[in-house]
This record gives C-alpha cells, structure tokens and sequence, in this order.
C-alpha cells in the first residue's frame, strides 16, 4: 500500500484538489501503520523505493501546525528510524544500521527543541494541547530508553565509542532543558521574590 501511494500521488496532484487531499490523508495512514504495529520495517535504508517512504514522512511533516505536532512526528519517526536500525542488525548490516541510529539521534534532538519552544511559546494553550505536549515528551523518552537498547548490538568498538558520544552530547542537552523546564515549572507553582525567580533561572 505504501509504494502504490508513493507511485500514484504526483498524479493525484496535478487531477484535482479534493482528489489531492485524500491521497495525502491516505499517505499520512500508511506512514504510521508500521510504527503503530510495532512490526519489522516493509523498507528499509538500501530499498529501492526506501525513497518513498522518507517522501511521505516529509509530506506529513508539512502539513504539521504547530510545535507540539511536529515534535510528535519527529519522535515517531526517530522510533522508526530504531526499528529500521534493529532489523538491520538482525540482518547483519552494521554500518547502514549505525548511519540509521545517528539519524535518529538527530530526530531525537530536533523533537526535544519543538517540545521545548512549544513550552515557551504557551499562549492560548488548550488542555488538549497539553495533552499532546506529554505525549510528545513520553515519545522523546521512549525513544531515548529504545536508543540505549539499540548500543547493545553494536559490535564494532570504534563505532560504538563514536556513537555513544553523539549519544551522551544528547543526553546532556536534554538534561539542560529537562532542568530548565523544572526550574519553569517550580516558578510556577511557588511564589519567588523577583530575585529569586532571576537566580532559579540563572539569569544572575
């Protein structure tokens, strides 16, 4: 399904604009499906149409409207990016796996910082959107706790060692934000002098 709406939608673009739209909500359903599955990758890095799938992805992406959606895209497709690398491993393809594991790493890290601009940026926030917020958040540690299992399958050490100082510059700048964020949070739920509230968000 995925190929076929891969191959059929630059036609659907130039037909009409109803007929458009409902090619990129079917290209949005069969994008998630995999990830929602929890299944092995159709395709993979290498496929011939592997194209395909990051053209969807990027579609989906567009159509975003906001930090918070977007940031859950980017931790959907960082999970995917893992289950691409993990069924490379079984299949033997370390290196391939390791280049898909960065990329993750990297979509990690943009999805923390449209999580952390959405935080910034709360005016007219809904409870749904706070909903999504969390959701977006949980995502980003999923994908964090899914990246520390994948470093047990690297085999080559000066991979591994590579990899897991991409990791930990990650780590610490979430740790930053997940701070900063706390520290927000406090501000909130506490009363600070002026002072205060400067020195908890090391303004002076």
């Amino acid at each position: 399904m995925i190929l076929a709406s891969a191959v059929v939608f630059p036609v659907n673009v130039f037909a009409d604009e109803t007929t458009s739209e409902t090619a990129i909500i079917d290209l949005q359903a069969d994008s998630s499906s995999e990830g929602d599955k929890g299944e092995t990758p159709s395709l993979l890095p290498g496929d011939f149409f592997y194209f395909s799938k990051i053209l969807i992805e990027k579609i989906r992406l567009a159509l975003a409207i906001d930090d918070v959606k977007e940031a859950k895209l980017i931790a959907e497709y960082a999970a995917e990016r893992l289950s691409e690398a993990e069924a490379l491993f079984v299949d033997g393809n370390e290196e391939a796996a390791l280049e898909t594991m960065k990329k993750a790493i990297d979509n990690i890290d943009i999805a923390e910082d449209h999580v952390t601009n959405a935080e910034e940026d709360d005016s007219g926030e809904t409870v749904e959107d706070e909903t999504e917020l969390e959701q977006a958040k949980e995502a980003v540690s999923q994908n964090i706790i899914a990246l520390t299992a994948a470093m047990e399958k690297v085999k080559n050490p000066a991979a591994k060692a590579a990899l897991q100082k991409n990791i930990e510059k990650s780590y610490a700048k979430l740790a930053k934000k997940i701070e900063k964020r706390e520290k927000k949070q406090q501000l909130k739920t506490n009363e600070y002098s002026p002072e205060e509230s400067a020195a908890a968000l090391g303004i002076v």
